[in-house]
């Protein structure tokens, strides 16, 4: 018994340490600070295992890179590879591998965080396992990947792809095409002069001020869209959560095809009907017809509109 009883004082001894261990690191700071050279036209890649990362364009001609953590011995816990050449700067950032040292320290919030300034000129392609990812003021594409938070990309001049399994997205001031997907929270786009696909099963989709064509597929909310004045480029919208809303340039020459199984549809527009008009459903043509704008809803009722 005498045995026992000192097992645990020592079992207890030793995690009393480790608390202490964790409670210093939670105190203390690590900050890291790289620059490369990097080429406007070039590109920077970020894969890391943990962690927010915030990402802006600006004047300067090279890479610079900040990490910080809470964690004292950061570089004890992550391996961090770089690869650098004028025209690519990675960085690959792991989780160190098993071991008891690894095992204790594993549920640890040690704080790990990128802050990155690049020439506005390089693609950026960003990817966390663990936390928000936001770029802005970039003038070529962006791709950015998260399985645990955010996406927020604004003032962009080049194609733009956001996914993320844990999170809202929101995206505006696209010179480019967006491809939007979330499962776990809704989808805000604003001012994209490009096709635009958005696809949530956990929230609605807003999309305002759109300049090509619209795929928006929601099974969690409701979708609301605004054409740019002059776009006639259609889309197809669909909702099994809620209601559609559309308003369109009264100038746009499109073919209307809309159905709800769960509302009624309604037109404030001068449409041509073809066939039958019935309340739950719309096919016609706007100003002679064009493209197709399609919407289909089972969760609630359609209004298309002027914008």
């Amino acid at each position: 018994m005498m045995r026992v009883h000192r097992s645990i004082l020592v079992l207890a001894g030793v995690l009393a340490g480790l608390m202490a261990a964790s409670a210093l690191d939670a105190g203390a700071e690590t900050k890291i600070e790289k620059e490369f050279p990097l080429a406007a036209g070039g590109a920077f890649v970020l894969q890391t295992d943990g962690g927010p990362v915030a990402v802006k364009g600006s004047d300067r001609a090279t890479a610079r890179i900040v990490i910080t953590s809470r964690a004292e011995d950061v570089e004890s816990l992550y391996d961090f590879k770089y690869e650098t050449t004028p025209q690519l700067v990675k960085l690959v950032v792991k989780r160190k591998g098993s071991g008891v040292g690894s095992w204790f320290s594993w549920g640890r919030n040690d704080g790990l965080a990128f802050e990155v300034e690049l020439p506005r000129g390089a693609r950026c392609d960003v990817g966390t396992a663990g936390g928000p990812i936001a770029v802005s003021d970039m003038q070529a594409g962006v791709q950015a990947d998260t399985s645990g938070g955010p996406i927020d990309l604004h003032r962009i001049r080049g194609p733009v792809s956001a996914d993320t399994s844990g999170g809202p997205i929101s995206i505006e001031d696209v010179d480019g095409s967006v491809n939007a997907d979330t499962s776990g929270g809704p989808i805000r786009i604003s001012k994209v002069t490009g096709d635009i696909s958005a696809d949530t099963s956990g929230g609605g989709i807003d999309i305002a001020e759109a300049g090509g064509q619209v795929t928006a597929d929601t099974s969690g909310g409701p979708i609301a869209v605004r054409f740019a004045s002059g776009n006639s480029k259609g889309g197809s919208l669909e909702s099994s959560g809620g209601g559609i809303t559309i308003a369109v340039d009264p100038a746009a020459k499109l073919t209307l095809d809309a159905e709800s199984s769960g509302g009624s549809v309604s037109c404030d527009l001068p449409v041509t009907v073809v066939g039958e008009r019935d309340r739950s459903e719309l096919r016609g043509e706007l100003n002679g017809g064009g493209a197709v704008l399609r919407a289909r809803t089972s969760g609630g009722g359609i209004r298309i509109s002027a914008r």
